[in-house]
């Protein structure tokens, strides 16, 4: 099964009574950075507008704001990004709008000297807010309490310390730590080390997403991924991190890694990281082991049986943990498993059956087959090497031709028939007596059918997944 994922609305199906401090939230480091103008690719953090990040996942935003002539113009420090604040709320309320079920966590810190100014920062932030709008709590909200709204993490002074979460007191420039009255734990390492360089900042990054995952649901854990250096621009750090920050988070399932605040975001690293709030995280693929296989797994208790790339014979167990050769043999197709056995196609063409544990391997009648065995009860189904469908007892006696039909893959058995792909490419059935030959429908298949319940399900000849009522 899987879930459809708008990442223009991933909120909606989040639990309405946790913390924002309990999700993994996809963000962005100095959002609005679009432009390099003077600066030699060191101003330039995004290529991705506000308005697009907020459609592809993004929730956090870090807004950077020179106070000038008594309005917030959005700089990287020195570079003006051609944007100014009004904008930059006219595009987070008009999202809000048309997507009530999500918040967004804005950043706000003054950036660069300001000028010809007549009031505060503090006060002329409060004349751009109109207060229905924005979550300005000094505490971490449930999420019932913000959808819809802008949540204020703040990073200016302000003489009423209730206004929004407070990060400017302690803030941990360069380093990692706690602020917010302890609300807030925060790894911004911006500055490359000379030796260290790029993997030492992503040591810094994981070692905060590890700690997050496990770490007190009521702390909001921010993780700056950005970095750069006198030889390293914003971008070409993120050319390391990214691809190390998406390996990290693939193949993991549900975990709480906080807010992810990304340079050069992109929509992938957005999904995946959405994909690990529940109820996403149940419906993501998750990569057992970096494993990889050449044809059908085949699953029986805690294991996935499965025929390496090497063509050995493989088992893992299904979290991913515990891989094991079996007994060091060769198939040339996928595997079955039923009780204590594995039987499988060997190099040879040969039916064989292995103990799971490895032991005990044994030709099955001397038997050659072209495709996966099929093992129901006392007998072993295939295709044999003149393309007839057969079965012999799993104990290698009692070998049969099955009404001398032809097949063109492996047989599927279900109850009193065997169901397989006939040498004229239709879907058949027959007793496993072999009596009671019967066309199914008429339809064309390009392998082997899949019975369940009342329906047999194939590929059809024109590749598309089609299923039959018996």
């Amino acid at each position: 099964m899987t879930m459809e994922l708008n990442l223009a609305k991933w909120m909606a199906l989040l639990n309405d009574s946790l913390q924002l401090s309990e999700f993994t939230i996809p963000g962005t480091h100095d959002t609005c950075a679009l432009h390099n103008k003077l600066s030699i690719g060191f101003a330039k953090c995004q290529s991705m507008t506000l308005e697009e990040q907020l459609n592809t996942g993004v929730r956090f935003i870090d807004i950077r704001c020179r106070h000038i002539n008594n309005i917030f113009a959005i700089h990287h420090g020195q570079i003006y990004q051609e944007l100014n604040f009004d904008s930059v709320l006219n595009t987070c309320i008009q999202f809000l709008e048309k997507s009530p079920s999500e918040c967004i966590i804005m950043s706000v810190k003054e950036e660069y000297e300001s000028e010809n100014c007549s009031r505060s920062f503090s006060e002329t932030f409060d004349s751009y807010i109109q207060k229905d709008k924005w979550y300005v709590g000094e505490t971490i909200p449930k999420l019932n309490q913000v959808r819809g709204k802008i949540v204020l993490i703040r990073r200016f002074p302000d003489p009423n310390i209730y206004k929004g979460i407070d990060a400017f007191n302690g803030w941990p420039d360069d380093t990692t730590g706690q602020t917010g009255n302890k609300l807030l734990k925060v790894q911004d390492e911006y500055k490359l080390n000379l030796i260290s360089g790029t993997s030492g900042k992503w040591e810094k990054i994981k070692q905060l997403l590890d700690e997050a995952d496990s770490g007190s649901k009521s702390v909001l854990y921010i993780n700056f991924t950005s970095a750069t250096s006198i030889t390293t621009t914003p971008e070409s750090a993120a050319m390391y991190i990214n691809p190390k920050l998406n390996c990290h988070i693939v193949n993991k399932g549900n975990s709480r890694l906080g807010i992810v605040a990304m340079d050069f975001c992109n929509s992938i690293l957005h999904e995946n990281l959405v994909n690990l709030n529940s109820p996403y995280s149940r419906y993501k693929p998750v990569n057992l082991g970096g494993h990889t296989t050449i044809s059908s797994p085949f699953v029986a208790g805690d294991y996935v049986y499965f025929q390496g790339d090497d063509n050995k014979l493989w088992k893992v167990k299904t979290d991913g943990s515990g891989t094991l050769h079996i007994g060091g043999h060769r198939t040339k197709s996928s595997p079955f498993v039923v009780g204590d056995y594995v039987y499988f196609q060997g190099d040879d063409n040969k039916l064989w059956k292995v103990k799971t544990d490895g032991s005990g391997t044994l030709h099955i009648g001397g038997h050659r087959t072209k495709s996966s065995p099929f093992v129901v009860g006392d007998y072993v189904y295939f295709q044999g090497d003149d393309n007839k469908l057969w079965k012999v007892k799993t104990d290698g006696s009692g070998t049969l031709h099955i009404g001398g039909h032809r097949t063109k893959s492996s047989p599927f058995v279900v109850g009193d028939y065997v169901y397989f792909q006939g040498d004229d490419n239709k879907l058949w059935k027959v007793k496993t007596d072999g009596s009671g030959t019967l066309h199914i429908g008429g339809h064309t298949t390009k392998s082997s059918p899949f019975v369940v319940g009342d329906y047999v399900y194939f590929q059809g000849d024109d590749n598309k997944l089609w299923r039959q009522l018996l």
